[in-house]
């Protein structure tokens, strides 16, 4: 694995470390996604080149705040990549409830919104004033692959890169209030987390995450989405979670982990009865849980159902915790405990 650049220092800028992984892998799978064609490393650089292209062309660059507002699956992932690889990016969901008042204080300058979707995120953007770009997936195509248009007022921007000290990302506080506080996180900062996270896990090109946290959430972003892509590794981003389409997934994309909220675990250990022989057919390394606490009932039954370690993480998101340490914990995967699952026999899910 190659992350320094020519001074001999380490990457710490998410494109950078993404055109390193290109070349290293060019035709390794990074974006896939159930039911569609895979995007190669090669081509997810040449979609974020079109992106910064058309970016620069419509007046937003290095440091313009562009706000990602979209459903689940594989052109979120593409379009989260490219908006921070040209400017700062600022991931929200497509129904948060507090839209406006995030509008209000963080100083967007567009927003990219699904194709034909008029709903009141529409009505917000625009009271504001930010520019509207409508983002239109090509679903016959690889996974991640869109088109994307609008207009704007302002002029075309330098093609000037972000730097490593640069804002790639801006987070909405999850609550509103006299103290809730947008978190700002610079590209190293997310490079590094995201590092931490790959070498925690012992992730490499050979794993695969089914990433089941959609990446306008951090936890989705930094362990499910970027700390595969560090390492060259694939990431298959599914549209929204339901419990029984998990197992579906789970056959048809192979992977070899994945990571969910507790919600999402408690969900797959209500429904994992009626797949057992899928399970069976589909052995996972290791599961890993955030966002929340995960009882330990729930975690013994995941490791019982799939005979795989699972690595709960904990923390806050105004420190990126469920990272892992220095800001937040996670247990670990030693190779031992891996082993013994491995050969393991099942066990009842509740015992």
């Amino acid at each position: 694995m190659s992350t320094s650049s020519a001074n001999g220092q380490h990457a710490l800028n998410l494109f950078h470390i993404l055109c390193e992984q290109a070349t290293r892998v060019p035709e390794q799978v990074a974006i896939a996604a159930p039911g569609r064609s895979p995007m190669t490393y090669r081509h997810l650089i040449q979609r974020l080149n079109r992106m910064q292209e058309a970016l620069h062309s419509l007046g937003i660059g290095r440091n313009d705040r562009v706000a990602v507002a979209l459903p689940p699956g594989p052109e979120l992932a593409v379009a989260l990549l490219g908006v921070a690889s040209t400017a700062t990016c600022v991931p929200m969901h497509p129904a948060d409830e507090d839209l406006d008042t995030h509008l209000g204080h963080l100083h967007i300058k567009a927003m990219i919104l699904p194709f034909g979707a008029k709903n009141s995120a529409h009505a917000d953007v625009h009271r504001h004033g930010i520019s509207v770009l409508e983002l239109t997936p090509v679903p016959d195509t690889e996974a991640g692959f869109f088109a994307l248009n609008g207009h704007t007022r302002f002029t075309p921007a330098a093609q000037e890169l972000p730097t490593d000290d640069d804002l790639a990302l801006i987070l909405p506080p999850r609550e509103t209030g006299p103290y809730a506080q947008p978190m700002h996180v610079t590209h190293a900062n997310l490079s590094l987390a995201a590092w931490q996270v790959a070498a925690r896990l012992k992730l490499d090109m050979s794993d695969r995450c089914l990433s089941l946290v959609p990446p306008f959430q951090s936890h989705g972003l930094v362990a499910g989405l970027l700390a595969s892509l560090m390492v060259g590794a694939q990431v298959v981003c599914p549209p929204d979670f339901q419990a029984d389409t998990f197992f579906q997934w789970l056959e048809a994309c192979r992977p070899s982990w994945y990571t969910a909220e507790p919600r999402m675990h408690e969900a797959i250990m209500e429904h994992a009865p009626q797949y057992d022989e899928r399970i069976r057919r589909c052995p996972l390394r290791f599961i890993r849980s955030a966002s929340g606490a995960l009882t330990p009932r729930v975690s013994r039954a995941l490791e019982r159902i799939f005979r795989a370690p699972v690595i709960d993480a904990h923390g806050t998101t105004e420190m990126i915790g469920q990272l892992g340490e220095p800001y937040g914990h996670s247990n670990t995967l030693s190779a031992p405990r891996r082993e013994a699952w491995a050969t393991a026999s099942p066990a009842a899910v509740n015992a």
